[in-house]
């Protein structure tokens, strides 16, 4: 009986749970693939990879805040690049782009073999 749960009399198929990395790209850091909710990484601007939220953005020279001016030397967080960190000039941003691409593609196909059936009307089990 390895794998298996018993709910109201029925027995089901269990799987070890396995946490997803999210694709998406982390506001705060500028970063790919780790849990946004334990993130402990330093905030970076997206615009000119300093050591501040984007948000708190500030041009200097004319005080324009939250957005790219004349004055703005753009910097990518990322790769060093002369381009923002969420660009699609960035090979970073571009390969994590096709990663989310490809994992929503699998999770597609996985999911259409999958059946679903019903135990009772406030539980429902996926087998495959």
């Amino acid at each position: 009986m390895k794998n298996r749960l018993f709910i109201a009399g029925i027995s089901v198929r269990t799987a070890k749970f396995i946490e997803k990395k999210t694709s998406e790209q982390y506001l705060k850091c500028q970063k790919f693939d780790h849990d946004i909710k334990s993130c402990k990484n330093q905030a970076v601007c997206q615009l000119c990879a300093g050591n501040h939220l984007t948000r708190l953005h500030i041009c200097k020279t004319c005080e324009v805040r939250e957005q790219i001016c004349i004055h703005t030397v753009i910097k990518c967080s990322n790769c060093s690049g002369n381009h923002t960190a969420n660009s699609k000039e960035c090979q970073i941003v571009v390969a994590a782009l096709a990663a989310k691409k490809q994992n929503i593609n699998s999770e597609s196909n996985s999911s259409s073999s999958s059946s679903f059936s019903s135990i009772s009307s406030s539980a429902f089990v996926i087998d495959s």
